[in-house]
């Protein structure tokens, strides 16, 4: 069984807002583009989404680099789109000497971190901005729409042909919410067992707000934006 295959290549579904899809995430993503910012060719993805979804980004924008925090996440990222630059760093540590027009951190991003730590990295995206660039962040999910979801299951194949079936746990502690991943991953040399914890993070529109314009950013709600899912985006000013 290949190494990579861990769960940090599979999304995280466990949210109040419905099941994720690369197409429409993708589809979303340049309904957005092409509407504020028609021109742009260049993003910097902070999402740790591969497959199907990197590799659409790649067909709209000439030049994509990836920053990720995992090396199997940038070994998936570096498969769905061998043109982009790949950095392994903290969003936080990140210090590109390139502008883009877009940035995107979607999915569970930055839910793994703190409120401190979401301010660092919003500063750095922005700071990777051209003026008039835009950074599209996904919350996790929204205090102001309390989820009461706790559990979550899902079965689905990759880009690879590997069939993962998952099943997630969650429960509200310390201000984050923790949660258990479990999934069993089959291919061709057989099946494993794979599983890991994480704290993730829920803020509100304030919270947003107020680190958004700390950054130099001002900030549209959009309730539904990413393909029925909230979507917070930034405008660098």
């Amino acid at each position: 069984m290949p190494a990579e295959a861990t769960l940090t290549e599979f999304p995280h579904p466990l949210t109040d807002r419905g099941e994720p899809s690369p197409e429409a995430d993708v589809a979303a993503v340049f309904r957005l583009v092409a509407a504020r910012r028609p021109a742009a060719t260049s993003l910097l993805e902070a999402s740790e989404v591969a497959g199907t979804y990197l590799t659409q980004l790649g067909r709209r924008f000439e030049h994509v680099e990836v920053v990720t925090t995992s090396a199997a996440a940038g070994t998936a990222a570096h498969r769905a789109l061998p043109s982009a630059a790949i950095h392994e760093t903290a969003v936080a540590d990140l210090d590109l000497p390139r502008r883009f027009d877009v940035a995107t951190a979607l999915g569970t991003a930055l839910a793994t971190l703190p409120l401190s730590g979401l301010a660092a990295a919003v500063a750095v995206l922005a700071r990777h901005l051209n003026p008039g660039g835009l950074l599209l962040i996904e919350p996790f999910w929204l205090p102001d729409h309390a989820t009461r979801r706790s559990t979550d299951a899902r079965i689905g194949r990759d880009d690879q042909g590997r069939t993962v079936s998952a099943v997630y746990q969650g429960a509200p502690r310390d201000g984050g919410h923790v949660v258990q991943r479990h999934a069993l991953i089959a291919d061709q040399d057989g099946v494993r067992h794979v599983s890991d914890t994480r704290t993730l993070y829920a803020f509100g529109h304030a919270d947003y707000a107020t680190v958004l314009a700390a950054a130099g950013c001002g900030m549209d709600f959009l309730p539904t934006g990413l393909a029925g899912r909230p979507l917070v985006v930034g405008v660098r000013r």
